[in-house]
């Protein structure tokens, strides 16, 4: 599994079929993009809790150099 390795390095964003399916290929990006920001905020304690619910901050210049989409 060579080939799998290379392609899971740091440049990965995994996004869900079953939800591109329903809304598109580059909302199911984006919200894999979001959903692996946030286990990255909470791993680092970076999280903010507000009302008890956990929030993080990604700028839109952030989320573009993640996924390459515009």
């Amino acid at each position: 599994m060579i080939l799998m390795s290379l392609l899971s390095g740091k440049g990965f964003v995994m996004f869900n079929k079953e939800l591109a399916h329903e809304v598109s290929v580059n909302g199911a990006i984006i919200f894999g993009q979001l959903c692996s920001s946030y286990e990255s905020f909470g791993s680092k304690k970076m999280l903010t809790v507000r009302d008890g619910k956990e929030y993080f901050y990604l700028t839109s210049g952030v989320l573009e150099e993640e996924t390459a989409l515009s």
